[in-house]
C-alpha cells in the first residue's frame, strides 16, 4: 500500500494548523494460469483465475476518531472443480480527526471472501464469506474491527438484543446494553464443531457483545435410531421471548435507573433449525441466567448444551 502525504499549512493567529490527514490507496490485480485438471490426454488451458481486490471502507461514530478499514481479497477459482477458495487480509487504522499522526495498523487474515463492514447499533463488525457448495449454507465469521478477534459464526443474520430505559432520555449514551447471537448448523461451509461420542451436532451459538467475552456453545442431541430423523441441521430464525420483551424481540425496555446485566435473566432465545432429513422443523428454547447461555429447558428437548472454546 503506498501512501501519499498531502500538507497543507495554513497561517492564523501565528500557529501552524495541522496537517491533512493522508490519503490512501491500493491496488487490484488479475492473474490467468494455464494448468491441466491431471486426467488423461488433457490440453493445458486456462483452468485458473487469481483476482486480489483491495478497498477501503470508514466508520465514522461520533466523538470517536474515524477507523479506516482496507481489505484485501484474494480469490482462486478453478473448472477442475466446484466453487473457489479465499483469503482476505486485514489493515485497520485510527485516524484523529484533527489530522495527527494514524494509529499503528492492526493486521489480521482469515480464509473466506466478500469482506463487507457493518454497523450493528454501536458495534461495527467486519463480515467475510465462507461460500458454501454441494448443498451446504454459505458461513458468515464477524470480527471486532478493534481487536481483530472473532466475535461470531453465522449463517442467519445476528440477533441483536439490547436493554434500554424507559426514560425519555435514555440511549446509547446512558449505558444501553447490547447483545448478540450467532447462530449456525452443520450445514454451514463454515460449521467445524464435533460432536461427541454417540451425538450429533444441531447448532452451534455464540453469545457476545462490545463488552462481553463471546461464549461458544454447541447444541447436541443423540444421534436418532431412525436415520430419516438424523441431521444435518440448518437455522431458520431466532428471537428473545420474555417479559418486557418487544415485539420483534430485539428489545427489552425496563424502568428504574440504568440498564443492568442482571435484566437479562429470565429472557428465552428462541432458535428455530430445520433437518434436512424428513423430520419436522422444530424450536429449541436456551435460557439466558447470569448474561449466559444455560441449557435450562433444553433437557425436555433432549439437548444438551456443551461450552466450546
Amino acid at each position: 500500500m503506498s501512501l501519499n502525504l498531502i500538507t497543507v499549512l495554513t497561517l492564523g493567529a501565528g500557529n501552524l494548523v495541522a496537517a491533512a490527514p493522508p490519503a490512501l490507496s491500493a491496488s487490484s490485480s488479475i492473474e490467468l494460469r494455464m494448468a491441466d485438471c491431471g486426467g488423461e490426454d488433457e490440453d493445458r488451458t486456462l483452468r485458473e483465475i487469481i483476482t486480489k481486490n483491495a478497498r477501503f471502507d470508514v466508520i465514522d461514530r461520533y466523538g470517536e476518531p474515524l477507523q479506516v478499514v482496507k481489505h484485501v481479497a484474494w480469490r482462486k477459482q478453478s473448472n477442475c472443480m466446484e466453487g473457489s477458495e479465499g483469503k482476505v487480509d486485514f489493515e485497520v487504522t485510527l485516524h484523529p480527526r484533527d489530522g495527527s499522526a494514524a494509529s499503528k495498523p492492526l493486521r489480521f487474515n482469515t480464509e473466506g471472501e466478500e469482506p463487507l463492514v457493518l454497523a450493528y447499533w454501536d458495534w461495527p463488525m467486519l463480515r467475510v464469506t465462507q461460500a458454501g457448495c454441494c448443498g451446504s449454507e454459505d458461513g458468515y465469521r464477524y470480527f471486532d474491527p478493534n481487536t481483530g478477534k472473532l466475535v461470531g459464526v453465522s449463517s442467519v443474520e445476528p440477533l441483536p438484543l439490547q436493554v434500554i430505559n424507559n426514560a425519555a432520555d435514555s440511549g446509547l449514551e446512558q449505558g444501553t446494553i447490547q447483545r448478540y447471537v450467532f447462530a449456525h448448523g452443520a450445514t454451514s461451509a463454515a460449521f467445524d464443531a464435533e460432536a461427541a461420542t454417540g451425538q450429533e451436532p444441531v447448532a452451534e451459538l455464540t453469545f457476545s457483545g462490545p463488552d462481553h467475552a463471546p461464549q461458544r456453545v454447541l447444541l447436541q442431541q443423540p444421534v436418532p435410531s431412525n436415520d430419516a430423523e438424523s441431521g444435518p441441521w440448518s437455522v431458520r430464525a431466532m428471537r428473545f421471548v420474555g417479559e418486557g420483551i418487544d415485539e420483534q424481540g430485539r428489545t427489552l425496555w425496563v424502568d428504574g435507573g440504568p440498564p443492568k446485566t442482571a435484566q437479562v435473566d429470565g429472557l428465552t432465545l428462541e432458535l428455530d433449525v430445520e433437518c434436512q432429513c424428513e423430520a419436522e422443523p422444530r424450536t429449541l428454547r436456551v435460557r439466558l441466567s447470569q448474561d449466559r447461555l444455560v441449557d435450562t429447558g433444553l433437557k425436555a428437548q433432549h439437548i444438551s448444551l456443551v461450552p466450546m472454546r
